[in-house]
């Protein structure tokens, strides 16, 4: 009798639980995303206004976004469902400086709706903001499975 009024609390739990840990996992895994795109497009003005800045971001955004659900090496672009890629280079920006500013979305996966407590999927948007060449030099070693920065101060 206790088994059968319990089951349904732990089920419950359980379902709670792992769209809790998917979508923590997806809202930090977006942030590292966001903030390794906009480093790369923060090396100077002329890299953050060329016309294939999206194009040169999405290896390193998908990079970051590879174990995230739904997405996998099955996305190649980002300019669509479930990642989206944006870049706004402001000059001047904050502080009379050139700024460079990334957008990142992602759409996570459908998963199981729990009634008024969290929805079925959620769309997350990051926005760092950098200064052009603020940061130095980065320089990228070639490209294991995630991006990786070797920081060295500019002379």
């Amino acid at each position: 009798m206790e088994v059968t009024l319990l089951v349904p609390w732990l089920v419950f739990a359980f379902v709670a639980a792992f769209n809790f840990g998917i979508f923590a996992y997806a809202l930090v895994s977006t942030l590292n995303a966001a903030r390794s795109a906009a480093m790369f497009a923060s090396q100077s003005l002329t890299v953050a206004q060329s016309g294939t800045i999206v194009t040169q971001l999405c290896t390193y955004v998908l990079g970051e976004l590879g174990d995230a659900p739904g997405v996998g090496s099955g996305v190649t672009t980002c300019n669509g469902t479930p990642v989206t890629v944006t870049v706004a280079a402001r000059t001047p920006g904050a502080g009379n400086m050139h700024t460079v500013q990334v957008s990142v979305t992602y759409n996570t996966m459908q998963l199981i709706p729990l009634p008024g407590l969290m929805a079925g999927s959620l769309s997350i948007t990051r926005m760092p903001s950098s200064s052009a060449a603020a940061w130095g030099i980065i320089t990228a070693w070639p490209k294991p499975s995630k991006p990786r920065f070797i920081w060295t101060t500019a002379s």
